[in-house]
């Protein structure tokens, strides 16, 4: 090793002093003969600089550890307190070298300078507030390392200056005898010089020192500061001023002696990740003549697979533009009314013909233009029939705005809310006219009016009770996905965005041409606006211009008659923003996204392919990190490249079994093919991962009689696997090679392991009979799934008061650690009062620990809190509870005696690391443990980090685990939104049902600060 001790202190001038004399001592100690351990090295480590200041100093420190035989705490009261001291003492003893750590006390009290984890250690000696010398200590290190008489060193050390001092009087008195005193009084006079001049240089050391830390803290301060500012502007919307106050908050030399601060290089990771920046291009891609007349479109069209041109014929065939291909084909409108029955989903289709609105058995509307609504009883209102010929309905389609425009004779024209639910309508009053333009807020219980008197107003979905009113004179109205904000068009052309709540205007969007209608993308985040003189794409939450195409620059430069983003999901309210449709009278032309991404500049990239319609449900890595794989929640299935975002390969006919396909998706034991399962319960999917290529679907249900849902399956290194049910306990095992069924077993084990040579499987599930409630091992042959063994692990009574539990109101969950083989059954309920505290029944959680294999139990622990189990990463169980009354989080160990370690706050050094969760400890495979309480691990950045916000619903912030650290912090309001971490931590991909899934490379300090001042260059 490069280093015989590294000596680990608090930086500060006592202690800074001792250090320096022990490193010293220990380098130039004269050392007896016998003591040939340290002939070949005896250089110390001493760190020279404040730990927090470096964003290098982690690796550094950790790597001078690791070359460092021994360990050398200088324990004082101050040293106890700083999370980098203890840091090198924890990152000691993780190396397995708690043994090679030498205690040398500096302050009175050893419970209060001692760290608590080395406070077992014995003490090598005790220097004090007095600073007695250190020779004292600097033998006893000696003698602790060599394991001979510390008094050995002592000796040998007066010795060595007896002897010395003995050989110059001897020499000089050979030499000049009568020179004696005078070379007696030179030596003393050089030796007080130079003992003056080490002083000095020593005293001067440490002032440099000091003021270098000062510096240093003054320029943290400095860059906090601006970095703060930094965050503000990204917040504003503005990414090109925060990289200009992060870069000024850095220095220019990343590798020099100034410190450099992780806030701004947060702010820059941030800022060059934000997909919010205006990159994206839409250029012609192609144009279609027609031989009718283009009176109107519908770009909801049942599958979505094109948009359908109305000729204004109101006949039953229409034309359709496929997607795809490109073709306009004949459209029937009553073929695919009748495949939409079978299909039993809600929906409708939307012709110049009929409309028609099915359900689940049967049409629940059928209507003509200006006729009157039939269901199954009548729509009625008032006790009136309802007549309509326009009609807007909500993204779930449970609710239906219609309206008359051209009143006949005895035919009632007032707007109202059906209800397909309760089947039922409610006449909507207040208005000062007909309609002129409806719309459904995406999530909230309202719709939005605009009458013919101009006026806006805003309706219970529910009840059709008038709620407000937002006066004006106004044409038109939409509502963002956000569904707290809403944008109108006034008479003028002028486009505004409204908050829902407030009804004050947040923006205007500031083009110079009248604006005649506009569309709403959640994929993208923007507004498509049909101008006068063009179209414009802006940013849904500012308002900001991201494209901009005139309509003089087209090839024909006429004014089309409608504009349209491409395909539009009825039930998810999304539009798909790759592509967006001129219509003229004659023609169609597509306008198709071109991602302008420059990895140069930008630390994100889209996975983007035109024409695919991206309502992403998951998106995971390949087990070597070199692929991504997306499952769209229509079923498809795509691969890319993680490095390059290149488009690979897609599988639209994977989704053959009935049901949705949604998130069930992985990687297959050996990278060879992903695992689908489907949400019809009853099947698997395996397709090649190489091609895309479906090898096989299976369907097990009239086989197993299995109706619970089929999870991803758990492999041998084998030929067979099992698929676990989600809801129940019940096994099915199958061959991989071909999905064939081998054997299915009922209640075998809501989670399982295999043995060490996988013949045998453990399978562990909760039985209940009568009051009586069941812990069961089950053991399994692999080969047949016959149960050779039943264990009960544990019971309890409902008529029986175990330990505080008066099982009442108690829910019961397990927890399988697969890589140990060790189950937790959690109880959480209500228990018996507390003595003392209080007369109410206290929220309780018992935890057990079994060891599967063996089945026996290992650990039993009682508290009084309703808590979460957790695998910590480190190894450790450990339990996270938050506090009712100020409803902060704690977390605390659970000790191998049954009792619980020290209550920590969950956002504490400590408890970050019981609070993270290794995901490579606790895979698929458990029962009621959708989210991980704390956080799971990831690398990120070549760092152990984790992920605090598993619901993604807000933000996603991924911090380091050794500090705290925030390294990356982006705010989403995405619903479904998820986040997919690379093996090596190189990237993530971000993903959701209504954006492009993205991938956030992690760029190391240096390459940020290129990527930024390079992104400045280039903004004009």
């Amino acid at each position: 090793m490069s280093y015989l001790a590294f000596i680990s202190y608090r930086h500060q001038e006592r202690d800074r002093r001792i250090a320096g004399q022990i490193r010293r001592g220990l380098e130039n100690w004269h050392l007896p003969k016998l003591s040939s351990i340290f002939r070949k090295n005896r250089k110390i480590f001493r760190d020279t600089d404040e730990l927090p200041t470096s964003s290098d100093l982690g690796s550094d420190i950790r790597k001078a550890l690791e070359d460092s035989e021994y360990l050398i705490a200088l324990c004082s009261e101050e040293y106890v307190t700083s999370l980098w001291c203890r840091k090198e003492i924890d990152d000691f003893i993780a190396m397995g070298r708690k043994d090679r750590i030498l205690v040398i006390q500096l302050g009175e009290d050893p419970e209060t300078c001692i760290p608590e984890p080395i406070r077992d250690l014995p003490v090598l000696d005790v220097i004090g507030p007095g600073e007695r010398n250190a020779n004292e200590a600097i033998a006893a290190i000696l003698g602790r390392i060599s394991g001979e008489s510390e008094s050995v060193f002592r000796k040998a050390q007066k010795r060595f200056t007896t002897v010395r001092l003995l050989g110059i009087v001897l020499a000089a008195e050979l030499a000049l005898l009568g020179f004696a005193m005078y070379a007696q009084r030179s030596a003393q006079l050089i030796s007080e010089n130079n003992m003056k001049i080490r002083q000095a240089a020593e005293d001067a050391l440490n002032a440099q020192e000091e003021v270098e830390e000062e510096r240093n803290r003054t320029l943290l301060m400095n860059a906090r500061m601006l970095s703060g500012q930094a965050w503000k502007a990204l917040e504003a919307g503005q990414p090109e001023e925060a990289l200009k106050l992060a870069l000024s908050a850095l220095p220019e030399d990343l590798h020099g002696d100034e410190p450099v601060s992780d806030e701004a290089i947060s702010v820059l990771r941030v800022a060059l990740s934000d997909p919010e920046t205006p990159q994206d291009v839409w250029k012609l891609s192609g144009s279609w003549e027609t031989d009718f007349p283009i009176k109107g479109y519908i770009a909801n069209y049942n599958v979505m697979a094109g948009l359908v041109l109305l000729d204004g014929k109101n006949e039953i065939t229409e034309h359709m533009l496929v997607y795809d291909s490109g073709e306009i084909i004949p459209v029937d409108s009553v073929s695919r009314i009748e495949a939409a029955q079978e299909g039993h989903s809600m929906g409708y289709v939307s012709l110049s013909g009929p409309k028609v609105f099915y359900g689940p058995e049967e049409p629940l509307i059928s209507t003509f233009n200006g006729s009157v609504f039939q269901g199954r009883d009548g729509y009625l209102a008032d006790g009136k029939p309802v007549y309509a010929d326009h009609l807007t309905e909500s993204g779930s389609m449970y609710y239906l705005c219609t309206w008359l425009e051209h009143p006949e004779a005895g035919k009632e024209c007032s707007p109202c809310i059906i209800n397909l639910r309760k089947q039922d309508a409610s006449v909507l009053s207040g208005l000062s006219g007909n309609v002129v333009s409806a719309d459904f807020a995406k999530g909230r219980s309202r719709l939005a009016i605009v009458d013919e008197a101009g006026t806006l107003s805003f309706f219970e979905t529910e009840t059709g009770v008038k709620k407000a009113e937002l006066p004006g004179s106004w044409e038109s109205v939409y509502f963002s996905f956000a569904s707290s904000r809403f944008a109108c068009i006034d008479t003028d052309g002028k486009a505004f965005v409204y908050d829902l709540v407030s009804l004050e205007p947040v923006f205007s969007f500031e083009v110079p041409a009248k604006v005649i209608s506009l569309q709403f993308c959640s994929e993208r985040n923007c507004f498509l606006l049909f101008c006068e003189d063009g179209v414009r794409i802006c940013h849904e939450t500012d308002g900001r211009l991201l494209f901009t195409l005139l309509f003089s620059d087209t090839p024909s430069g006429e004014i089309p008659n409608f504009v349209t983003f491409e395909q539009y999901d009825t039930y998810l309210w999304n539009h798909d923003g790759n592509a967006f449709y001129l219509l003229y009278d004659n023609r169609v032309e597509k306008y198709a996204i071109e991602t302008g991404t420059d990895l140069t500049t930008t630390d994100y990239l889209p996975l983007y392919r035109e024409g695919l319609y991206s309502c992403c449900s998951k998106a995971f890595y390949s087990a070597d990190g070199r692929y991504i794989y997306r499952q769209e929640y229509h079923g498809e299935l795509s691969k890319w490249d993680a490095k390059t975002g290149a488009f690979l390969w897609a599988n639209t006919d994977a989704w053959t079994l009935q049901g949705n396909v949604h998130d069930n998706a992985m990687e297959s034991r050996d990278g060879t093919a992903i695992w689908r399962a489907t949400s019809s319960m009853h099947g698997l999917e395996r397709v090649d991962a190489e091609t895309g290529e479906m090898l096989y679907s299976v369907e097990w249900k009239e086989k197993t009689g299995n109706y619970n849902q089929i999870v991803m399956p758990r492999e041998t290194s084998g030929d067979l696997a099992i698929a676990p049910s989600s809801s129940g306990a019940d096994l099915t095992a199958f061959r991989k090679s071909d999905g064939e069924l081998v054997w299915y077993l009922e209640n075998g084990g809501r989670v399982f392991c295999f043995s060490e040579d996988e013949s045998l499987l453990y399978g562990v599930s909760e039985q209940r009979e009568g009051d009586e409630r069941k812990l069961v091992r089950k053991t399994i042959r692999m080969e047949d799934g016959e149960v050779l063994e039943e264990t009960v692990l544990y019971s309890v009574s409902a008529d029986v008061n175990e330990s505080f539990f008066n099982n009442i109101e108690m829910t019961m969950y397990l927890y399988l650690d697969t890589e140990s083989r060790m189950l937790a059954m959690a109880m959480n309920g209500t228990g018996q009062p507390v003595p003392g505290k209080s007369t109410d029944p206290q929220q309780v959680t018992m935890i057990r620990m079994y060891d599967v294999v063996a089945g026996t139990e290992t650990g039993v622990w009682e508290i009084e809190a309703d808590a979460d189990f957790l695998f910590s990463y480190s190894g450790k169980y450990a339990v996270l509870w938050t506090d009712e009354s100020d409803e902060d989080r704690y977390c605390a160990e659970l000790l191998p005696d049954g009792s619980i370690g020290p209550c920590v706050p969950a956002a504490s050094e400590e408890g970050r690391i019981l609070t993270t969760i290794d995901e490579t400890r606790i895979d698929d495979n458990r029962y009621n443990f959708n989210r991980h309480p704390g956080g799971s691990l990831r690398m990120f950045c070549g760092e152990e980090v984790f992920l605090e916000s598993e619901d993604l619903l807000e933000t996603i912030r991924v911090t380091r685990i050794s500090d705290g650290t925030v390294m990356l912090d982006l705010p989403f309001d995405d619903l479904g939104r998820g986040i997919a971490f690379a093996p090596d931590g190189s990237s993530v991909c971000l993903y959701g049902y209504y954006r492009t899934p993205q991938i956030l490379f992690a760029s190391d300090p240096d390459t940020l600060v290129e990527k930024a001042r390079k992104r400045l260059e280039d903004t004009p």
